[in-house]
C-alpha cells in the first residue's frame, strides 16, 4: 500500500542501523549498491561546465524554443531572441548546481554526528 514509504520504514526499523550515524548508514547503502561512499562525491569544475553546456544546448533544441525562431519577421530578431534564451537557460542551469551544493551542505551539517535514531525524520 505504501510502496516506497514502507521500504523506508523497513530501513529505519532495521536493527543493523540502530545506534549508527545517518551518514554512515548512507555510505554503507551506497557501497552496497556499488557506488562510492555518499560523502566522498566531488566533481571537477570542467565536468560541471560540460554538463551545464549540454543541458543548455538540449533545452535550446526543444520544439517550443525552436518555433520561436520561425515566428519572428527578421533574422536579427531571431538571433536576439536566441541570445536571450541562452542567457536565461545558462542562468537556470548554473544556479541548479549551486542549490544542490547548498542542500547537500545543509543535509550534512544537519545529520553530522547525529545518531540514526535521533536524526530528523
Amino acid at each position: 500500500m505504501g510502496g516506497i514509504r514502507d521500504s523506508h520504514r523497513g530501513l529505519l526499523n532495521d536493527p543493523s542501523t540502530q545506534g549508527k550515524y545517518l551518514l554512515d548508514v548512507l555510505n554503507g547503502l551506497h557501497k552496497d549498491l556499488g557506488f562510492v561512499a555518499y560523502t566522498t562525491g566531488q566533481r571537477p569544475m570542467i565536468d560541471v561546465f560540460f554538463i551545464t553546456f549540454s543541458l543548455m544546448i538540449g533545452t535550446a533544441g526543444l520544439p517550443h524554443i525552436l518555433i520561436r525562431f520561425f515566428t519572428v519577421p527578421k533574422m536579427r530578431d531571431a538571433r536576439f531572441s536566441a541570445g536571450w534564451a541562452l542567457i536565461f537557460i545558462a542562468l537556470l542551469y548554473t544556479t541548479a548546481p549551486a542549490v544542490a551544493v547548498f542542500a547537500r551542505t545543509n543535509f550534512i551539517k544537519t545529520v553530522n554526528n547525529v545518531e540514526y535514531v535521533n536524526a530528523p525524520s
